[in-house]
């Protein structure tokens, strides 16, 4: 039997021909999202570097989004607290994929990834929101993730397997993935 369209997304993210029911796999992330939880993330993305006497650096500023969407505008001061501590991490980590509340440039996130080209076919992408996994109908391969372990997933180094957009590219045609097929 032949292998289902997640099957096909993870093996050629993790480089394999097939993959299996049970396999362990660690595909990379194509693009990690988050909205108002991102303050959350952000704190316990703090304590894994705790004592470790590195800097707490993202692994790749580009690969990040964050949409507030949740609760705009703020309805308590401490959403608004929160929402500032976001802002400032966006800012510090250099995190250009920022969707504010602005009307021009704020909206749903999981419209705002596609509508925007944050993510193609193909890609891995992990989430804050339990609607995460919504893009599968636009042959994406999304997780909703905790908090946690959206922490250590997202701001992990990048792995050494080659700049993400030639990943990207590979993996989209080898699964009959390009733009304008279906």
């Amino acid at each position: 039997m032949g292998m289902t369209y997640v099957q096909k997304v993870l093996a050629c993210a993790v480089g394999k021909s097939e993959v299996a029911v049970g396999d362990v796999l660690e595909p990379p992330v194509d693009l990690a999202m988050s909205h108002e939880n991102a303050a959350l993330v952000i704190n316990q993305f703090r304590e894994i570097f705790e004592g470790t006497g590195r800097d707490a650096v993202v692994w790749d500023p580009d690969r990040i989004a964050i949409v507030f969407d949740h609760r705009v505008p703020a309805e308590s001061s401490k959403t608004a607290t929160n929402q500032k501590l976001v802002r400032e991490f966006v800012s510090r980590q250099e995190i250009r994929k920022f969707h504010d509340i602005r009307g021009d440039i704020g909206g749903i996130c999981h419209q705002i990834l596609p509508e925007n080209g944050y993510v193609l076919p193909g890609d891995i992408v992990v989430g804050t929101d339990s609607h995460t996994t919504t893009h599968g109908a636009t042959r994406r391969w999304k997780a909703s993730r905790s908090s946690t372990i959206r922490a250590r997933t997202c701001f992990r180094p990048t792995p050494a397997s080659g700049s993400p957009i030639r990943r990207r590219a590979a993996r989209s045609s080898s699964i009959g993935l390009e733009r304008g097929t279906s």
